[in-house]
């Protein structure tokens, strides 16, 4: 999978490597990717050493160590024969000769331990903090009143408290102690080069230690195979007034710049995204500044304005004109049977209609808004009136001809209609005083529209009490929406409440269990009075369909021996007799070890480590 990650990328691309990339000796000896790979920098566990532990390694053999299936495997693996009485059929019995001692192989290389350091470091540090329990130093008790813990008897909440107290030296004098749950920041910086012979090599080009970065800038080879630090650029930096958009399938370096939206800025070069300006600005052409929003209202200047002027004008100018007619013949018979008194206040209160839709025309000011809504609304009761009036007069003037309604016309005066034309106005007088009074309207912005203007405006409070109640029309609709939901999750949830905890427990195991096969039993085992676990991905498990991607991968057995995970087992099992040996530590304690093969499988890790401690049945 890695292979082919490389090959598919341009020879120029600079990769940057985690440690579990950085360290891989298969990569590294891989001929196909080393014009691709090369240059590669990346973190890596710092290489430390394990005074003795080369020894150890070398005077491994299974014919001291029968029960190590661990060995066998490797044994068979390297030497192509089976040790031991118990051998496999394919291959065939060891000489006796075989040995490690002047055998080069990964595993017996000791120089750069880097896992295997950090696994001999665990187990120091366990035995350290079991030490401290166990001893109790610091605490008068009275004789036979000991508080400490016995071997038996050792809580796991009481190891992790001593645990994060440890500090010690190691045999090469190495300090190691916890910053609160976490170990000492040390890597190593690595850089991939090549070698004359074709393979890549790992160079040490820095370290971390802590907050102290130190970099040998000088030894890097970059992918370029110059020492000079390459320059990646595959789309220049973006100007003020766009924003960076990445290319699909394209690297980071390569992407578009976009023109930011009305309303957004970017003022910055290369900016990730576009800021939006503040409710009353804008952003100007370039998109690079907010500028404030300019105010917009009906105008004189305008054609609107204008055209609405002209209508006004003329309007009142004809209104005007025929009332000068009715002044004029107000004595003659056609004017007086027209009712000339209400004539002339209809035709007043239409001019004032005309008239009061020039106040909307203009910047709107606290004296304008109230004006204008007030005294439409005065003359315009006003002539509806008159008209209204005017209307029952001649009714009533018909109505009389009749010989039982002739008494109807006494309450069609001329005194009782000039009382109506007041009555009715009146009450538009009070009701508009009233509202003016206790939420008059003032000029405001309306902020809702997106662009470089704001509209200035008379804000009516009525429109804000009718909006509030189709507020709340919403509010209840948001409401029934949200009880008929809960409705359907009460429905859902007692529908399946048959099947139960137990029922879906039992559903995802059958799924799990019929995915995935039993792990073996093998282990690496040896009991003590504390018996340390040990988990390891020492076989992998390949799949039988290929990684094409369009089809799930079922695992069948585990195989395939890895070299370095065998050498962290045997960097612990080392530990382990190394503590045991000890006077100084753990002095009448045996340490012993339980370390199981995950074979890289989350199921069978899982499985595995709930069996570690338990003896050599697993049981999940």
């Amino acid at each position: 999978m890695q292979k082919k990650y490389f090959l598919n990328w341009p020879r120029e691309t600079q990769f940057l490597a985690s440690e579990a990339l950085s360290t891989s000796e298969e990569l590294l000896q891989e001929l196909a990717i080393a014009e691709v790979a090369n240059g590669v920098l990346g973190v890596a566990i710092q290489s430390s050493t394990i005074p003795g532990f080369e020894h150890f390694l070398r005077s491994l053999n299974p014919v001291q160590h029968p029960d190590d299936e661990f060995l066998k495997d490797f044994w068979e693996m390297e030497f192509k024969c089976s040790p031991g009485s118990t051998r496999k059929a394919s291959l065939p019995p060891c000489s006796g000769a075989e040995s490690l001692v002047e055998m080069e192989h990964p595993f017996t290389d000791t120089s750069k331990l880097r896992v295997a350091h950090n696994v001999y470091l665990a187990v120091y540090a366990a035995a350290h903090a079991l030490h401290s329990l166990l001893s109790c130093p610091g605490q008068d008790s009275p004789p036979g009143k000991s508080n400490c813990s016995s071997p038996n008897h050792i809580r796991p909440i009481d190891v992790l408290q001593h645990l994060n107290r440890v500090n010690f030296s190691t045999p090469r004098g190495e300090t190691f102690y916890f910053q609160g749950s976490d170990m000492t920041a040390r890597y190593d910086l690595v850089n991939w080069q090549k070698t004359p012979n074709g393979p890549l090599k790992l160079v040490l080009v820095g370290r971390v230690d802590g907050f102290d970065l130190i970099l040998n800038e000088s030894a890097i080879q970059w992918s370029t195979g110059l020492n000079q630090v390459p320059v990646s650029v595959c789309s220049e930096s973006c100007p003020p007034g766009t924003r960076k958009a990445n290319r699909k399938g394209k690297a980071l370096c390569c992407f578009d710049c976009i023109p930011c939206a009305d309303g957004e800025i970017s003022n910055t070069s290369g900016s990730l995204q576009c800021d939006r300006c503040p409710p009353e600005f804008w952003s100007n052409d370039g998109r690079t500044a907010c500028v404030p929003r300019q105010l917009d209202f009906l105008s004189f200047n305008e054609t609107l304005g204008v055209a609405l002027t002209a209508v006004a004008v003329s309007g009142a100018v004809v209104t005007t004109a025929v009332f000068v007619v009715f002044l004029h013949y107000r004595h003659t018979p056609m004017v007086r049977a027209n009712n000339s008194e209400l004539s002339f206040l209809l035709l007043l209160s239409l001019k004032l209609c005309f008239l009061c839709s020039l106040v909307f025309i203009g910047r709107p000011s606290v004296w304008s808004c109230r004006f204008q809504q007030a005294a439409f609304g005065i003359s315009f009761v006003l002539c509806v009136s008159c008209i209204l009036v005017k209307t029952l007069v001649v009714l009533a003037v018909f109505r009389s001809a009749q010989p039982d309604c002739k008494a109807t016309m006494k309450w069609f005066g001329p005194s009782q209609q000039r009382g109506s034309v007041g009555l009715f106005t009146s009450i538009q007088i009070v009701i508009c005083g009233t509202w003016l009074s206790v939420s008059p309207p003032k000029p405001e912005r309306d902020l809702g529209f997106q662009g470089s203007k704001v509209t200035l405006e008379c804000g009516m409070a009525s429109v804000a009490v009718v909006w509030s109640f189709r507020r709340r029309e919403v509010g209840r609709t948001a409401s029934s929406m949200s009880q008929l939901s809960r409705i359907f999750t009460l429905i859902v949830g007692f529908g399946g409440r048959e099947l139960g905890l137990g029922g879906v427990l039992q559903v995802v195991q059958a799924l799990t269990c019929s995915q995935w096969s039993t792990p073996t039993e093998q282990g690496l085992f040896q009991d003590g009075d504390v018996v340390v676990g040990g988990l390891f991905n020492l076989h992998y498990t390949p799949p039988d369909t290929a990684d094409n991607f369009t089809q799930q991968s079922h695992y069948k057995a585990c195989t395939g021996l890895e070299n370095l995970p065998l050498q962290y087992i045997y960097a612990m099992v080392f530990a382990v007799e190394e503590i045991n040996h000890s006077a100084a530590l753990l002095p009448g304690v045996k340490l012993g070890y339980h370390i199981r093969d995950s074979c890289a499988l989350h199921p069978w890790t899982t499985q595995a480590g709930a069996g570690t401690g338990r003896g050599r049945q697993c049981q999940l």
